[in-house]
C-alpha cells in the first residue's frame, strides 16, 4: 500500500495537476440539468474522472460507475483496518526499505516544488520516476483504462470514452472482487 501511495499515486496526481484546477461544471442538455455524479471515494485531483463521467457515460454507466466507486471505497477501508493490512503493510516496508524511509521526503520535497511553482508538471514527472525507476513500466490494469480514457476525452472521441469508461468500471468491479476476497480469506 506504501508503494502505491509513494509511487502511483504522485505520479497520478501530479499528471492530472492542470486539469485539476476548478470544479466539475454542470452540463445541461436543452434546458434540463443533466444528473451529476457524486464519487466521494475521488477527491479533488480527480475532478477531471468526474467531468468526463458526467459528460460522456450514459444514466445507467454513471449510476454503475457510482455504485461500484462507492463499493470500492467502503471495502478499501475495511481492508485497512484490518490486522492481515497491517501486516502486509510491514511485510512491504522490510521489503522495500528505502522507498518508505528516504523517497517519502523526496515525494515530498518534489510536490512542494511544483506547488511553488520551481518546477513543472513534467519535470515533476521525470523526477518522481527517476526515483522509482524499477516501476516505471506500469501499463496495466487500472492505470492503462485510465490513460485510454484521458486520451479518448482529449480527442473527444464518444465512442472511445464510452468503452474506457467500461473497461474502466469492470477494473474496478475485478478490484471490488479482490478486495472482498482479501477481507473474506483474512477475517
Amino acid at each position: 500500500m506504501k508503494l502505491w501511495t509513494f509511487l502511483v499515486l504522485p505520479i497520478l496526481a501530479l499528471s492530472l495537476l492542470p486539469a485539476s484546477h476548478g470544479q466539475a461544471a454542470t452540463c445541461t442538455n436543452s434546458a434540463q440539468q443533466v444528473e451529476q455524479i457524486q464519487l466521494p471515494c475521488l477527491g479533488f485531483e480527480n475532478q477531471w474522472l468526474i467531468r468526463t463521467i458526467n459528460e460522456y457515460a450514459t444514466p445507467d454507466l454513471k449510476a454503475q460507475l457510482e455504485k461500484d466507486f462507492a463499493e470500492q471505497e467502503q471495502l478499501r477501508k475495511e481492508w485497512r483496518h484490518s490486522l492481515a493490512f497491517r501486516k502486509h503493510k510491514e511485510a512491504l516496508e522490510k521489503q522495500h526499505p528505502s522507498l518508505h524511509q528516504g523517497n517519502s521526503a523526496k515525494v515530498g520535497e518534489i510536490l512542494k516544488q511544483v506547488q511553488e511553482g520551481k518546477l513543472n508538471i513534467p519535470q515533476a514527472q521525470q523526477k518522481l520516476q527517476a526515483l522509482h525507476h524499477h516501476h516505471q513500466g506500469i501499463k496495466h490494469g487500472l492505470h492503462r483504462s485510465l490513460r485510454q480514457l484521458k486520451e479518448a476525452a482529449a480527442n473527444k472521441d464518444r465512442t472511445a470514452v464510452q468503452a474506457a469508461l467500461k473497461d474502466l468500471d469492470q477494473k474496478i468491479k475485478t478490484s471490488n472482487q479482490r478486495l472482498k476476497s482479501k477481507i473474506s480469506s483474512n477475517s
